[in-house]
C-alpha cells in the first residue's frame, strides 16, 4: 500500500529522549517529544492515519474467533467423555 505508515521507537542516541520515526514507503520521518507523555499523544494523533489499528482489530477478532473454537472443542469434548462415563 502506498500510504500505508509504521510508527518505531528509536533508540536514545544521547542527545534527545523519547525519539520516534513514522515509516512510509517513500521517506522516514523522525520525530522528538519533549515529554513522554507528548510522544503518547503524537502516537495517539498519527495512529488514525495508518493502518496499524486495522491490523490490531484483525488481530482482536482473529483472537476471539479461537477462543470461540476452543470453548466448543472443549464442551465437545467434555461431552463426549459424559456419554462415555454414563455408558460404561
Amino acid at each position: 500500500m502506498s500510504n500505508q505508515k509504521t510508527f518505531q521507537l528509536c533508540a536514545d542516541d544521547g542527545a534527545r529522549d523519547h525519539v520516534f520515526e513514522v515509516v512510509t514507503k517513500e521517506r522516514v520521518y523522525k520525530f522528538a517529544a519533549e515529554t513522554l507523555q507528548e510522544l503518547v499523544d503524537w502516537v495517539k494523533a498519527l495512529v488514525p492515519s495508518t493502518n496499524l489499528h486495522k491490523e490490531n482489530d484483525l488481530i482482536v477478532h482473529a483472537e476471539e474467533l479461537i477462543l470461540k473454537a476452543t470453548r466448543e472443542r472443549s464442551l465437545q469434548l467434555e461431552a463426549e467423555y459424559l456419554l462415555r462415563t454414563q455408558s460404561s
